[in-house]
């Protein structure tokens, strides 16, 4: 059967759109652990799946499979830094975390193998051109998905203080705080006009009148989702620029935005 067919499949087209919004989308909005596993899941099914529908031999998709979960156990490790510093060299730059935790996503290979291998009775008939722009798509999806995100230090120091009736715990699960030490936490702002999020350390701690004082302390950096896309369209060194021109007052201001109004909203 030929290649581009398998491109259409149900299950198959579904994964990479969600590797997308994942990446691009939920990754903006929620930093959490279930959206950087997330794309690890569907990124697996998908790509291992892509690479298989060039050969039709059982035994090939197999070796496909197997050396996918290899490089994939390879480029989660630390041993991989060198040949990640050497692929660098080029005008593309891909990165990842090390975090042997992310292994345990490749229990979806089997499934995805399985899936590989059923008979393609689900596979309709589809004009040329929409199998050629899921290719492209597809191709697209694993390149920008695993390109390197750029980090730009900071450090400015704020003084600006809100008070709040909430008491602390809330304020600090309403505000998705991580915790530092008593007293000092970090948590995200998301510029989402620029591609980036910010990075940023706010105390909180009780105050007068049954009170919480909750004060932004600095503005320690942020980083850029540098997607292949962009970098194309030169949209992504212009994003940078206006990242690195922003003000103290400017991040000030969607701090309050992005938090401190969240909780006047709901005082």
């Amino acid at each position: 059967m030929e290649f581009k067919n398998h491109l259409t499949r149900p299950f198959f087209l579904p994964a990479v759109f969600l590797l997308l919004l994942n990446d691009f989308v939920l990754k903006s909005h929620y930093h959490n652990a279930f959206t950087g596993k997330l794309s690890d899941i569907v990124g697996l099914f998908a790509f291992s799946y892509f690479l298989s529908i060039f050969v039709s031999r059982k035994f090939s998709i197999c070796i496909i499979y197997w050396a996918t979960a290899l490089f994939f156990t390879f480029w989660k490790s630390n041993y991989s830094e060198e040949f990640i510093q050497f692929i660098n060299q080029g005008s593309l730059q891909f990165g990842r975390v090390v975090d042997y935790t992310d292994l345990w996503a490749l229990f979806i290979l089997p499934l995805s193998y399985w899936y590989r291998t059923q008979k393609n009775q689900d596979i309709k008939k589809i004009n040329n051109g929409f199998k050629y722009a899921s290719l492209i798509v597809s191709c697209f999806a694993f390149l920008a998905t695993s390109t390197l995100p750029t980090t730009i230090n900071l450090k400015l120091q704020s003084s600006k203080s809100y008070r709040s009736n909430f008491p602390k715990e809330t304020i600090i699960r309403k505000l998705q705080l991580t915790k530092q030490n008593d007293s000092l936490y970090t948590t995200f702002l998301d510029a989402e006009r620029n591609n980036s999020s910010i990075y940023l350390k706010v105390i909180v701690k009780d105050s007068k009148h049954h009170q919480t004082q909750i004060r932004l302390d600095s503005i320690l950096s942020f980083t850029h989702r540098d997607h292949s896309i962009l970098s194309i369209l030169n949209s992504s060194e212009k994003q940078i620029n206006d990242m690195k021109s922003w003000t103290l007052k400017d991040y000030e201001k969607l701090f309050e935005q992005q938090k401190i109004t969240l909780l006047k909203s709901q005082n």
